[in-house]
């Protein structure tokens, strides 16, 4: 019995991360101006095409396996800006549709070939306590809750819901560098409850990540707007019961983004991104998300 159990735990060390990680962009990801102020009752319709592709699972900084992964999702958000005690304040909701499949090579026995469903609710409230227009700087203090709520089967790794709660706090940091050049700074803290339904009936703890996005942001003409940035995460290491597994991401990643804006009230965006490390996950070897959007 123990023998078997200490295989099972060889099998969850090959495949924990990538479950955490493949999903987790369809609706936590940071986009370029994504804490700017706008004027109170303005209400803001999403809708992101994400297509992200997935090669060589590293462990330990050394790829282990060669497998390779494709992630399509369909992501509405809802969002609504007002004002409180005299500060500007936004509230959202996001909703994403996942399929994600194997396309080639070698991953873990276990990992599942494929993922289709509705993924896990994220309610978002953000606050600006500091927001001084005329000086050109504003700080957003936001909070992200996401609960159970995804498609989920513990008998594979690869999922489309978490199957644990979820809670992510950012600060949203914006500068006005010039009349065309902007900066966005954003340190975040994230923290998982346990999945006390794991695969083959295990439960998976995560120790708590950490996160810095930022953006140099161009506006050249007007209704155009260019975008360069990097991502640097860290921390979440996992326990599979009483196993620690000793596996923080430690990934870094970079972006390109352009956003057009169509007419007074409607854009488009187009963000690429790529991994440029990570230490015990899938590489990201291209994402594309494609953004629509609607002022009313």
């Amino acid at each position: 019995m123990m023998f078997v159990k200490r295989i099972t735990i060889g099998f969850l060390i090959s495949v924990i991360n990538i479950f955490i990680v493949t999903f987790s962009f369809a609706g936590t990801e940071i986009f370029p101006a994504e804490y700017i102020v706008l004027p109170a009752g303005t209400r803001l319709i999403s809708a992101f095409y994400f297509h992200r592709e997935f090669s060589d699972y590293y462990v330990g900084g050394k790829r282990a396996y060669d497998g390779q992964l494709r992630g399509q999702a369909l992501v509405f958000a809802y969002t609504q800006y007002g004002e409180i005690l005299g500060h500007p304040n936004s509230w959202s909701i996001t909703l994403p549709y996942i399929k994600a499949e194997q396309t080639a090579g070698a991953l873990p026995p276990g990992f599942g070939e494929s993922a289709v469903g509705l993924s896990d609710l994220r309610f978002t409230y953000n606050f600006w306590p500091i927001y001084s227009p005329d000086k050109g700087y504003s700080l957003a203090v936001s909070t992200n809750v996401t609960p159970p709520t995804g498609r989920y089967d513990h008998d594979q790794a690869l999922n489309a819901g978490d199957n644990r709660w979820i809670l992510s706090m950012q600060l949203g940091w914006v500068q006005k560098l010039s009349e065309s050049l902007y900066w966005d700074f954003t340190p975040e803290w994230k923290r998982f409850s346990t999945n006390t339904d794991y695969v083959a009936n295990y439960r998976l703890r995560q120790s708590d990540v950490y996160a810095i996005t930022t953006y140099l942001r161009w506006q050249p003409i007007p209704g155009w707007e260019f975008s360069s940035g990097v991502q640097l995460n860290w921390g979440g290491a996992q326990r599979v019961d009483a196993f620690d597994l000793d596996n923080p991401t430690n990934q870094q990643r970079y972006f390109l983004a352009a956003r057009k804006m169509l007419t007074p009230l409607t854009f488009f965006s187009l963000r690429y991104s790529q991994d440029s490390r990570v230490d015990n996950d899938l590489k990201i070897n291209s994402d594309l998300v494609f953004r629509l959007g609607w002022f009313f």
